[in-house]
């Protein structure tokens, strides 16, 4: 490749990016075809950086080395969601929340509950637990306290000082819980956002290029869905006497670090990986985590010491593990 061409193709690369990123994160969900750009996986945007990289180190170009450099860069922090601890919060006392969806009957109690002993959290939250599976992985922890409405569960060590049902948009329900930490009162919110209003969302689809038809037909209906359930969202952070208290939400929220649907959350929460995580926190699938779509939420002077994605494989899920340093 000459100089001439290798800066060419460069520019085209780092602009493009630039152009993808503007459309994910100010178009996002609003047409079909930025949705589906906004909620497919990223990784292929980097392929060309990477070979560009590699031409203008073996050509020995600096300038365009310094150009592709910022190129990667722009993917892998804007499109890809790479994230680098930004506190330090030094020796605090921390809660232990544990998030994951655990694909409900479709796996085993014994497991599920395996792979949240093996963590040792002090507060976890299930989702996809319809039909008695939430209460069947809480009854493995002897002495806990649970709650369960419509596909979530929650369940903790600590003394449960109170718990609320909130309506949420379809069937589903938030659960929220409050409990009694050794640093004080914490308030949980357990959501599952849904992707369909149609019931059930796991429909069998016969054959590769229908399930890709169906993906690219439903990518900004699915999309529309997530916004409608904001406003659900924020009526159970905040329509009630105790929404100045310490709160975090957790759960499977089916959106990526991009998007319409993330940056309004953002407004008024705080992302636990975002602030305490390292690397893409990939959390679906478990064969092969390509995307992050389960999240400990944050607010009310909640801050996250330590989040990260264990690596196991009872669910389709991973879940999403943070150390919460509460407010004094």
């Amino acid at each position: 490749m000459r100089r001439h061409s290798l800066l060419i193709f460069s520019f085209i690369n780092f602009f493009g990016l630039i152009f993808i990123w503007l459309l994910q994160n100010f178009i996002g969900e609003r047409t079909g075809l930025t949705a589906l750009l906004t909620y497919f996986p990223q990784h292929g945007f980097g392929v060309l950086s990477i070979i560009l990289l590699v031409c203008a180190l073996y050509m020995r170009r600096i300038q365009i080395l310094a150009l592709n450099a910022a190129s990667f860069l722009l993917f892998a922090f804007g499109l890809l969601g790479f994230q680098l601890p930004s506190l330090a919060l030094g020796n605090q006392k921390t809660v232990r929340v544990m998030t994951y969806n655990v694909r409900g009957v479709f796996s085993s109690s014994d497991k599920i509950a395996s792979d949240i002993r093996a963590q040792n959290p002090d507060v976890v939250c299930l989702q996809e637990t319809s039909h008695g599976f939430g209460e069947a992985v809480a009854a493995h922890f002897s002495g806990w306290h649970s709650e369960s409405a419509g596909d979530v569960t929650t369940f903790s060590r600590y003394p449960l000082l109170s718990s609320e049902v909130w309506p949420f948009k379809g069937t589903r329900r938030i659960v929220e819980t409050r409990w009694q930490t050794p640093n004080g009162p914490l308030r949980v919110l357990n959501v599952h956002v849904s992707t369909s209003f149609r019931g059930d969302n796991h429909s069998r689809v016969k054959g590769r290029f229908d399930r890709y038809s169906r993906l690219i037909n439903e990518a900004r209906p699915a999309a529309m869905v997530r916004l409608q359930q904001i406003p659900y969202l924020e009526d159970a952070s905040n329509e009630t006497e105790r929404k100045t208290e310490p709160t975090i939400m957790c759960g499977d929220f089916n959106t990526p670090p991009r998007g319409l649907f993330y940056k309004e959350l953002k407004r008024n929460w705080h992302e636990a990986f975002a602030q305490s995580g390292f690397g893409i926190g990939a959390t679906y699938p478990t064969h092969r985590p390509l995307l992050r779509i389960d999240y400990v939420w944050m607010k009310n002077g909640v801050q996250s010491k330590r989040t990260f994605v264990p690596d196991v494989n009872g669910s389709d899920h991973l879940p999403v593990v943070s150390d919460l340093v509460l407010q004094e």
